[in-house]
């Protein structure tokens, strides 16, 4: 279809990024002690390593695929192509030379019986008619494949499997309610979980994933993660697909993502399966006296910082912000959670994606919009493509298609955002000071006495709380206390606070939690005020040359291009910090502490622009002097 003529628009009075302010953002723990610093001067500044539940610290350690015979199952050709009549193909003009007739009536009647467990195994080293007479190739094994696909359409599946005797077979199935990854599709002494590294460069988790999902031909609900990392910095993460050799994934490393660390087992990996983040920053063009430096990071060592979500819980720009979405979904306001998820980005760098939204905006027709779209797999995508086919005004439709862990982003950020003003304002107006009727946990959230099932079977972790009594206070660490994040289950404060909580939802028109559609309902959940990094290191370091790497990835030092060397005489300060945070804690905000730095992105691009401007010293050689703390 040919595409109309992309138009242009100005979009220099949308062009606002959210400020912290804007998402309330507002206190300090310690404010008089600071330096200036630019954060994320580039992106492998910032590097992010998951650590899972046993405490092990995701590293990018090995490109090699797993040492498995059993792991080299052959599949292939397992795309069910578009339904044919069986009538409509005579036998004579299929390309396999599966003739007789006998051989297609038993196919005809597998497909008409339709019993989901059902199905033919054909071997197929030696093949004729079903008959073992010579030797077949993999142009005939496609043929074959393609013959009966060309017949049969998505009635039946076809995969190619072999055993451990190294003899191949094709499987011919129903293909109705039936899990292409059924049990016999599997080594049966293979586990059927493949984990792996992810490791990527300047990309979210979810984008990542998606990316891979497609060059894999596989949905992403066959791909599980413990949790998403940050798009402007370089992650390695722990990944889970079910029953996927892993040849085709190590076959896919390349640009900004790269897997390894390959290993099979019988445990799935689900999300929340994460004890924190360990994280290496470069604070750039840091502005301060080694003394104060040394001062400001002992003081953060030991008291911490305020746990406040951060920017990037709530999108970039202020015309759509994430909580507002979320707002509208938890109060049953369709049409305006569509307009905001459809509205178009000033820097969008799809310029298909923000075409498509630019036409949604000023004509409200999904099916013009589609036309600009190159891929509609993305949450753009998925609500346009549901819109043309259903009607301009399905909206609950729509939203329905979003995959439930991309919706709960936007309903998890208006909570985030009610948990940041009531924090500034519970510091702003009590300072650090423990009030009778806050609460804390009664148990350990992470104890395993948390630990329930739901009705989906799942492991659920219910943290339980109680109210600090006037007697408690004397008792209770400031470090001890949490607040909710509203939904339908929490347990608020037995003090001011609570009525606080009131009024601050009934301003935004929240009157439950409880919503009729359960896609868009949430029980709430606590959060420790105060967060104390652990495992805290640092480095002093010089440079000249603004862009020089000033710390190695775990690609880098896979590939032996480490290229730091030391310098003493460098005219740039920088600050080398290494913290261990709990999940869902950010370290931006961690920064925000130590330096008293602003972490929007239009102050933090301001700076990185003026640095990136100075002039570099005509040196021949990358610098860096260490003085480790």
């Amino acid at each position: 279809m040919k595409r109309r003529e992309i138009y242009v628009e100005d979009f220099n009075e949308l062009n606002k990024n959210l400020s912290e302010t804007d998402v309330y953002i507002t206190e300090y723990m310690y404010p008089s002690v600071k330096f200036s610093a630019i954060v994320k001067h580039r992106y492998s500044d910032f590097q992010v390593f998951e650590i899972d539940s046993d405490g092990n610290v995701a590293h990018l350690t090995s490109l090699e695929e797993v040492n498995n015979s059993e792991a080299s199952s052959e599949i292939e050709n397992t795309d069910i192509f578009e339904e044919i009549n069986v009538d409509d193909v005579p036998v004579k003009e299929l390309s396999y030379p599966l003739n007789h007739n006998e051989q297609w009536k038993q196919l005809t009647l597998l497909m008409k019986r339709n019993i989901k467990t059902e199905s033919i195994k054909i071997e197929v080293t030696i093949v004729k008619c079903l008959k073992c007479v010579t030797n077949i190739d993999k142009n005939d094994r496609t043929n074959l494949h393609e013959s009966i696909k060309k017949r049969y359409g998505n009635k039946l599946f076809t995969q190619t499997m072999e055993d451990e005797n190294k003899k191949k077979y094709i499987i011919i199935g129903t293909n109705k309610n039936v899990d292409k990854r059924n049990n016999w599709t599997w080594p049966l002494n293979l586990p059927q979980y493949l984990h792996f590294i992810l490791y990527k460069e300047n990309t979210d988790t979810i984008n990542a994933v998606r990316t891979l999902c497609k060059s894999l031909r596989i949905s992403q609900n066959w791909i599980t993660y413990a949790g998403t990392k940050d798009r402007r910095a370089v992650t390695t993460q722990w990944i889970c697909v079910k029953r996927i050799n892993a040849k085709r994934i190590s076959a896919l490393s390349r640009n900004r993502l790269w897997f390894g660390n390959f290993k099979y087992t019988n445990k799935p990996l689900n999300l929340g399966d994460l004890k924190g983040n360990r994280f290496v920053i470069v604070l750039r063009k840091v502005e301060s006296s080694d003394e104060n430096l040394k001062h400001a990071l002992k003081l953060f060592k030991e008291k911490g910082f305020i746990n406040y979500y951060g920017l990037q819980r709530f999108g970039s720009y202020s015309i759509a912000p994430t909580y507002e979405i979320g707002r509208h979904l938890l109060c049953s306001e369709w049409k305006q959670a569509i307009d905001l998820i459809l509205k178009p980005r000033p820097d969008e760098k799809q310029l298909d994606l923000q075409q498509a939204c630019k036409v949604w905006s000023s004509t409200k027709n999904a099916t013009e919009a589609l036309k600009f779209l190159n891929n509609d797999n993305t949450t753009e995508g998925i609500v346009l493509r549901t819109l043309s086919e259903q009607g301009n005004t399905a909206y609950v439709n729509a939203l329905q298609k979003i995959p439930r862990n991309i919706m709960l982003l936007y309903i998890h950020s208006f909570q985030s955002i009610v948990w940041n003003r009531i924090i500034s304002r519970r510091i702003k107006e009590f300072g650090l000071t423990v009030l009778p009727g806050d609460l804390i946990y009664d148990i350990d959230p992470n104890d395993t006495r948390n630990i329930t099932i739901s009705e989906d079977n799942e492991e659920v972790n219910v943290k339980t709380v109680r109210c600090v009594s006037a007697d408690d206070v004397k008792n209770v660490s400031i470090y001890e206390v949490v607040l909710p994040l509203p939904g339908y289950s929490i347990k608020y404060p037995e003090n001011i606070i609570a009525k606080w909580y009131t009024e601050i939802l009934a301003e935004y028109g929240i009157t439950s939690f409880n919503n009729k559609n359960k896609k868009f309902t949430v029980s709430g959940d606590y959060r420790k005020i105060l967060v104390v990094p652990e495992n805290v290191e640092w480095e002093i370091a010089r440079y000249n040359n603004p862009n020089a790497d000033l710390v190695s990835t775990d690609l880098q030092k896979l590939k032996n291009k480490v290229a730091i060397e030391n310098v003493e005489t460098g005219v740039h300060k920088a600050v080398i910090l290494k913290i261990s945070l709990p999940s869902c804690t950010y370290a931006t905000m961690a920064i925000r502490e130590l330096t008293k730095t602003d972490t929007s992105r239009s102050y933090q691009t301001s700076l990185t622009s003026d640095h990136s401007q100075n002039k570099m010293l005509k040196l021949t050689k990358e610098v860096l002097y260490l003085s480790v703390a």
